[in-house]
């Protein structure tokens, strides 16, 4: 995708400087910029994600970590600072896994293999992706498949689903943010709350993560929502 401004390939560091002033002006947009605004974020954020991927291609990187071409390191969204905790293991109920035909084992593993839910202790702004059959015909999926990505560095929404969209898109599978808000994980009480919402991508339906949340953790958790709060 070339870039909405140059014509060129900008550098992750490019346009997650870009993206921060879009998600700046959409703080104070009106309802009549906000479409537009919207529309800029959502094309920066899927410019990233392919030029982070080409990067990865070009240097043959395993280990995850992308450099940007200009010395500096893009922000890796699955990164744990020392003494925080990330989960992404269920210790409860796994909840339904995803059904598909045709027989690709392989991308049965890798959808089996990939956490509905990855948050950690703290507040932290979340988002819940979508995976819709109709996008993906020729995966032959026969479920909607919806993954909670929480990340308590993250300064904006898509900060949160930049890991787990480039993740899906290295399998060909396309996927899209329904919407964001925040998440505050108390480990130790095992109380979780969801609320709030993103200004790029509007309020998660945060029923469904709530849904998600309680499958995954199990029955131990005390699991609360509700449309209030940014």
């Amino acid at each position: 995708m070339p870039s909405l401004v140059s014509g060129r390939h900008r550098t992750p560091a490019e346009l997650q400087a870009a993206l921060k002033v879009v998600n700046d002006q959409l703080a104070d947009a009106n309802d009549l910029e906000r479409p537009a605004l919207e529309l800029v974020a959502q094309k920066l954020t899927e410019e990233l994600v392919e030029v982070e991927r080409e990067l990865a291609q070009k240097k043959g990187s395993s280990d995850g970590h992308v450099g940007s071409g200009d010395g500096s390191t893009s922000l890796q969204t699955s990164e744990v600072p020392q003494g925080s905790a990330s989960v992404s293991q269920p210790s409860g109920e796994s909840g339904d896994q995803p059904t598909i035909s045709g027989g690709d084992e392989d991308l049965v593993t890798f959808l089996k293999g990939l956490p509905k839910v990855r948050v950690e202790d703290g507040v932290q702004k979340y988002v819940l992706i979508r995976v819709d059959p109709e996008q993906n015909e020729t995966k032959r999926f026969e479920t909607t498949i919806y993954l909670v990505r929480g990340n308590p560095q993250a300064e904006y929404h898509y900060q949160c689903a930049l890991d787990t969209i480039k993740e899906l898109e290295s399998k060909g599978i396309e996927a899209e943010v329904q919407g964001g808000g925040r998440i505050e994980c108390r480990m130790k009480d095992r109380q979780i709350e969801i609320y709030g919402h993103s200004y790029q991508y509007g309020r998660a339906d945060h029923s469904i993560t709530a849904q998600l949340i309680k499958q995954f953790f199990g029955s131990d958790y005390q699991v609360s929502w509700g449309d209030y709060g940014y």
